[in-house]
């Protein structure tokens, strides 16, 4: 299998309230051009949570849960408790929560550097790209002496 044909393996789909995860797409895209595999649903205020639910278990049904990685935008908001009750059915989901722009990018970076990476060694790989964005920049600067 080319690099190309194997990078789409695992896709990543962006789940928020609001527009969140549709606009978070767009920046991706405007940073790092047109992406494959990746799919964003925004569960808006006057939209019903189970037919939310719906949409993300058909993406697990058209590709499998161990090539979903889902990313939520907020820890106990309604999108990352809908994946949390969907463990119950998938308890192997691949589901990161607290949604950021060097995120996502990491993960979108982390599956077509390693496209043969397991879904897995994805998540490990955008936890440390997560992990490394969030800065106190005050104390950075202090650190280098600026």
């Amino acid at each position: 299998m080319d690099k190309d044909s194997s990078i789409t393996k695992i896709r990543i789909i962006l789940v928020s309230h609001g527009n969140l995860a549709k606009a978070m797409l767009e920046n991706v895209e405007m940073l790092m051009g047109p992406q494959e595999n990746i799919g964003a649903y925004s569960l808006m205020r006057n939209e019903n949570p189970d037919d939310f639910m719906t949409l993300l278990r058909n993406e697990i049904s058209l590709h499998g849960k161990e090539n979903v990685i889902f990313i939520s935008d907020l820890m106990n908001g309604t999108p990352c408790n809908i994946l949390m009750m969907m463990t119950r059915d998938y308890p192997d989901l691949y589901h990161i929560t607290g949604m950021n722009l060097a995120m996502v990018i990491g993960c979108i970076t982390a599956r077509s550097d390693h496209p043969d990476a397991t879904a897995e060694r994805i998540c490990e790989r955008t936890l440390a790209y997560a992990e490394d964005s969030i800065l106190d920049v005050r104390v950075l600067l202090d650190s280098i002496g600026v």
